[in-house]
């Protein structure tokens, strides 16, 4: 079977791996985007002395710094080994390597034992079986990846009605299945999926973290139903890409118990498949509200509805921007980043109701969780995008680094001030128990709802959901008990005022951006 490559270029990878557009590059190099096109279509290879391939990995380097380069380390793992343990620089150099390289055709046609057609000696598959959890693992990324060699437009259909152990078991399988997806997505296709979510809340949430960046792209609809187990009832996976090949395993719901997965490409089977599956999608109750950059005046009203009801709840994300910066100055980052003026007042108007929401002291907490690498990212860079006002906006709205390490010193004074009680409890996370949540910001309310976006840096095209809401009790449950897990993880003098005051206050005076090298077109090769 000859096999379409979706990627004609690693270059070609890369941007969809982080979802930036050719457009976007080019203003980012200071180039023409026809340029960025060649690399793409692999018309134009990228040199090897070339100042813009430092640029471009600079670039890519800058975007993955916040997640440990766990996007980069993934992405690469493929071709280099010991990535886990390797530097910045290591990474660096790693990718442009992998840059210069051609894209190996061999890797892309993986085609579950050649599409279930002749073996080499010559004997017909009628199906396939994987064993255990290993093998159902081994059999989803061949299908992943057996879709990556079709034409774009493909249709996964999935319900999965199993414990998802076989999934939750192992985080680099985790880290792999992610970065596939995203590439299948990315190549013009489609997920439905049905998913159960009466399961314990640790492997519901754990599971439903590692879905989000799929669901904020916008080509992944989901749904939920109850699977009402027992001890005695059947465990369902099936797993349809459509017209080309099923993935089928019944099993006992029974952790302890690893069963068979079958895979079949039978065109009667195929057809029937399909039509048994959507008797379920017909009566599954979508997972997440999605709303997307027009829809500011809906979420406001939703987020009106919901912010004032007192009871505990987290926040997570990169920087509390609610309780530190003034309504004034947050008008005047709005009239600088041009933001017209019915936007401004809607985005006034939602900024004052989370403002009146954190200041409640009724007894309820609320909580702040605020990854401390991130941070030191941030502080890092030129220009900083502020997240909950660039999603009200619409767009990115950027202050200058010298802002952003002001508002830094401005809460760290807040904190040790008694008189000060907007930020009532907060603590600065470590990597181990934040990187679940890379690129991603969160509020949860303990009963009523949870709220998921983006960082600015991943705002998509006006297609791609720029927020999630849900008020399914079990998804609320699960995310606010692992939110509840992650500050109870925290040592208890971390999460003092006085400790997050200084830590912050070490920071501001210790890290810094660093030079920014030359625009590209004015650097000259010696």
């Amino acid at each position: 079977m000859s096999a379409n490559h979706t990627y004609r270029s690693h270059f070609s990878q890369l941007l969809s791996a982080f979802r930036v557009s050719g457009t976007e590059l080019a203003d980012v190099l200071h180039i023409d985007s026809s340029l960025v096109s060649k690399w793409k279509n692999n018309k134009r290879s990228l040199k090897g002395n070339s100042p813009l391939l430092n640029s471009i990995a600079d670039y890519f380097i800058s975007l993955d710094a916040f997640s440990d380069y766990s996007n980069l380390r993934s992405l690469l793992s493929a071709e280099f080994t010991n990535l886990d343990s390797a530097t910045p620089e290591q990474i660096r150099t790693a990718l442009k390597r992998w840059l210069l390289s051609t894209v190996d055709a061999q890797a892309e046609t993986l085609s579950l034992h050649d599409y279930l057609s002749s073996s080499r000696k010559g004997k017909e598959y009628t199906h396939l079986q994987f064993r255990g959890n290993e093998g159902k693992r081994e059999a989803i990324l061949g299908l992943l990846r057996l879709a990556l060699t079709l034409p774009s437009g493909q249709e996964l259909w999935c319900l999965m009605q199993d414990t998802q152990r076989w999934f939750t078991e192992d985080d680099t399988y985790i880290n792999t299945w992610e970065s596939v997806n995203l590439a299948f997505l990315a190549a013009g296709n489609s997920i439905r999926v049905i998913h159960t979510i009466d399961r314990h809340y640790d492997m519901l949430a754990k599971s439903l973290l590692s879905w989000l960046p799929l669901y904020l792209t916008g080509k992944v609809m989901p749904y939920f139903l109850s699977s009402h187990t027992s001890a005695e009832s059947i465990s369902k996976s099936v797993i349809l890409l459509k017209d080309k090949m099923l993935l089928y395993q019944l099993s006992p719901a029974n952790n302890s118990f690893e069963g068979t997965t079958f895979a079949v490409s039978n065109e009667t089977v195929l057809q029937e498949a399909y039509q048994l599956l959507q008797f379920p999608f017909s009566y599954a109750t979508p997972l997440f509200t999605a709303y997307y950059r027009n829809d500011h005046y809906k979420y406001a009203h939703f987020l009106s509805q919901m912010v004032n009801l007192d009871e505990d709840q987290y926040v997570f994300m990169r920087f509390p921007f609610v309780n530190v910066i003034p309504t004034v100055q947050i008008q005047e980052i709005l009239e600088e980043n041009q933001v017209d003026d019915e936007t401004r007042e809607r985005t006034l108007q939602a900024c004052s109701a989370l403002k009146t929401d954190a200041r409640k002291n009724t007894g309820r907490h609320f909580r702040y969780l605020i990854p401390k690498t991130q941070l030191e990212a941030l502080l890092s860079q030129e220009q900083i995008v502020l997240d909950t006002l660039s999603f009200f906006s619409g767009k990115p709205l950027y202050i200058s680094n010298e802002t952003f390490r002001n508002l830094l010193r401005k809460l760290s004074y807040l904190l040790v001030s008694e008189s000060h009680k907007n930020i009532h409890e907060i603590t600065l996370l470590e990597d181990v128990h934040a990187k679940q949540l890379r690129n991603l910001n969160m509020f949860v309310k303990k009963n009523t709802c949870t709220s998921i976006f983006n960082t600015p840096e991943h705002f998509g095209t006006e297609e791609e959901p720029l927020l999630l809401t849900t008020t399914e009790s079990s998804l609320i449950h699960s995310l606010y008990m692992f939110c509840d897990q992650l500050w109870n993880q925290a040592l208890p003098q971390k999460r003092e005022r006085t400790y997050v005051a200084r830590q912050l206050q070490i920071m501001v005076e210790t890290i810094y951006p660093s030079t920014p090298p030359p625009p590209p077109n004015l650097i000259t090769q010696k």
